[in-house]
């Protein structure tokens, strides 16, 4: 009994983590596809295809997440603000680890960016799965009509 529990769980677990490692992968290639095509082809500035790519791939990752990755069913209007702290933090982070650790070790920003990367990729996956897309909500979280939308 514990055994077949256990191997579900890990079942599920990689599934999640999975179609996580996927969407982030589509994220990524969305990201850059938008970036060079607005640059190259449209011939915006380079910072208003950066931030139309990002904006776009964040709205992209956000979906592919709550449809496919957590199969989520709670409301919208719950999920997107634990979502948008994520990724404000995850991104404070980068940037300030990003202008520090390089000098900081003595190495380069590229060194830097690809460690922040891999541990950005864990924080998203635990932070998502435990707290964004969770359906264990606690009781300060819950409002007094547990069946809004």
């Amino acid at each position: 009994m514990f055994r077949s529990m256990l191997k579900k769980l890990q079942t599920v677990q990689f599934g999640a983590l999975f179609r996580f490692a996927t969407v982030g992968l589509l994220t990524a290639a969305l990201y850059a596809f938008i970036l060079i095509v607005s640059v190259e082809a449209v011939g915006c500035p380079s910072f208003v295809g950066a931030a139309a790519a990002y904006i776009l791939a964040v709205v992209f990752n956000y979906y592919a997440h709550y449809t496919w990755t957590y199969r989520a069913d709670e409301s919208h209007r719950f999920v997107v603000p634990r979502y948008l702290v994520t990724i404000v933090v995850l991104f404070f982070i980068n940037v300030i680890a990003t202008a520090v650790l390089p000098e900081f070790l003595g190495v380069s920003y590229g060194r830097v960016q690809g460690f922040l990367m891999f541990l950005a990729g864990i924080a998203s996956f635990v932070t998502l799965s435990k707290w964004v897309f969770s359906t264990q909500r606690s009781s300060t979280c819950l409002s007094e009509d547990a069946n809004l939308p």
